[in-house]
């Protein structure tokens, strides 16, 4: 037996949170969600009810589950664009867009979604997260007015993508707010990843089904068709999401204390939970604090980018692949962020309840997948070096300079698929450790993360495509649907390397990214002033003496 303090952690360094045996539950959630969402703890409070042992979801895993759909219509929406800009049939091609034009549309999204993160942050801290999801339905129907506009050119779509995006920006330190409230140490991987897989699974489906849809539908109609089904997550949200345990009118007093129970403040009162105030210079004088903010919202952003939101581009125009092809090898990567961030999230609970350090665990899911990245974006560049554009004329064979080898095309699938699925582990990493270390100031430290995430990832959408149009790479408006056509190709080893020097830099940035959270990263729980309830002007109390110990098995 293990003693624990009210903070949740073993005089050993251990935590340990509770298993639900899933006696009574249905047999699906006893044997896939509870097991996935819960983990196998063997915990129970002295002095006090066990925890909760009803064999059920608790109100902290629907919260999750109701995240996990909210987040996946909105990636689904920003998705959308992705696809829009490829191919004879899409909306660049139909509007006459060039490389230039759709970095712009691309990137405009980033820069207001950049603008709110700060914003947001703060508002969720000092009033709950419940209140700013709603937010996510002016997004929605924002983004379903971008085929009225887009007759007036890249640059009219460019400014509504900034308002979609500045409506969007609550999402992310919002949902951080909101974990670091529900959640308990020994659990936060796993549900962090529960409530964040669907950014994965949004993407596989907004560039997998929404290029099928296009052709059959048009673009127009796929738009409009994402925000209605997106819309009705509103009253699902108002339903089941609240910003504290203290403030859910159905959660169990049982799980209400258990969660409690786990804080490193130990404050229930939902009044003195959320600060008043922000202790912004003493959060920003923290090393931990800005190594998760140069290795990964700004090193990392400026990476990913290239692969998220250039990777059709890429598979279409230069590896040679049809549309139909292009929508599914670009949606798979995808998937393997899934699968890996839904298997790393389970063994990093675990290695923490046995003991491990904290910051040793996060340090090992950030530098370990930021050095795969880096080494497999270099290997593409090379690759791509030896594989020229592929052209194709209108009968569909090839021809033009550097026609792709298909052993090479694989090999470069294979690691475009590999550096998007290692950033799965993330989440369990530097992700997480912003929770680890800020705790009811999470969505403040969220929001400034996310911001300088969304700011590079705009400035790397609008540098690769200003790069490729350099590189005289083939253009939406001047393709078929197998390819490009030789008037596009005078140049195949220019836009070559314009590509080369795309990965070439996300290669050396993953690096970087890696090395800096591995020196400077960490977890632990930063120093700062408790959050004061100004109405009262006192300090949070602590949680009642029953549920000062907890044991562990």
């Amino acid at each position: 037996m293990v003693l624990l303090g009210s903070s949740g952690k073993s005089h050993g360094g251990a935590e340990c949170s509770w298993d639900p045996p899933g006696r009574g539950a249905s047999k699906l959630a006893s044997t896939l969600l509870l097991p996935a969402l819960t983990g196998h703890d063997k915990c129970k409070h002295v002095d006090g009810p066990a925890g909760p042992s009803s064999g059920r979801l608790g109100q902290r895993h629907v919260l999750c589950l109701v995240m996990f759909v909210g987040t996946f219509f909105q990636y689904l929406q920003r998705s959308v664009m992705n696809s829009a800009v490829v191919g004879a049939d899409s909306m660049a091609a139909e509007l006459g867009w060039s490389n230039a034009g759709k970095g712009l549309v691309l990137s405009g999204f980033f820069y207001g979604y950049s603008l709110g993160q700060i914003p947001a942050g703060w508002f969720s801290s000092r009033f709950g997260g419940r209140p700013v999801f709603f937010i996510l339905g002016l997004a929605t129907c924002l983004n379903m007015a971008v085929p009225r506009v887009a007759a007036g050119g890249a640059g009219l779509v460019a400014a509504l993508r900034v308002a979609v995006g500045l409506a969007q920006s609550p999402m992310w330190p919002n949902a951080m707010g909101l974990l670091s409230q529900w959640t308990v140490p020994s659990e936060r991987s796993r549900l962090l990843a529960w409530s964040g897989s669907s950014m994965p699974l949004a993407y596989f489906t907004g560039i997998f089904l929404t290029t099928f849809l296009m052709h059959a539908i048009g673009w127009r109609a796929v738009f409009f068709g994402y925000g209605v089904v997106a819309l009705l997550w509103v009253p699902l949200w108002h339903r089941f999401g609240w910003s504290m345990p203290e403030e859910h009118p159905r959660i169990s007093e049982e799980e209400r204390r258990f969660i409690l129970s786990s804080r490193l403040d130990a404050s229930p009162p939902a009044a003195s939970a959320l600060p008043r105030s922000v202790p912004w210079a003493a959060i920003f004088s923290q090393k931990a604090v800005w190594a998760v903010l140069v290795a990964d919202s700004i090193l990392g952003a400026f990476a990913n980018a290239v692969f998220f939101g250039f990777v059709p581009t890429y598979m279409h125009y230069q590896l040679g692949l049809s549309i139909h092809s292009t929508g599914f090898w670009g949606a798979a990567p995808q998937l393997g962020y899934f699968f890996l961030t839904m298997t790393v999230a389970p063994l990093a609970d675990e290695l923490i309840r046995r003991g491990t350090d904290l910051t040793h665990v996060r340090k090992l899911f950030s530098v370990v997948p930021a050095f795969i990245a880096a080494l497999c974006s270099l290997l593409l560049a090379f690759l791509t070096s030896t594989i020229g554009p592929s052209h194709s004329h209108g009968d569909g064979s090839k021809g033009g300079h550097g026609v792709s080898d298909s052993a090479a095309v694989v090999a470069a699938i294979l690691l475009v698929s590999l550096v998007t699925a290692v950033q799965g582990a993330a989440i369990s990493g530097s992700t997480a450790s912003i929770m680890d270390m800020t705790k009811e100031y999470t969505p403040v430290v969220a929001g400034v993360s996310n911001s300088c995430w969304a700011l590079l990832s705009g400035l790397a959408s609008t540098f690769v495509g200003f790069l490729l149009d350099h590189g005289n790479c083939p253009q939406g408006n001047t393709m078929s649907s197998h390819g490009s056509s030789l008037a596009d190709a005078m140049d195949s080893e220019t836009c070559t390397q314009a590509w080369c020097t795309a990965f070439g830099c996300a290669g050396f940035l993953f690096l970087a990214q890696g090395v800096v959270f591995g020196l400077f990263g960490s977890s632990q729980p930063l120093h700062l002033p408790a959050a004061v309830d100004q109405e009262n002007n006192k300090e949070p109390s602590t949680l009642p003496a029953p549920f000062d110990g907890i044991c562990c098995e």
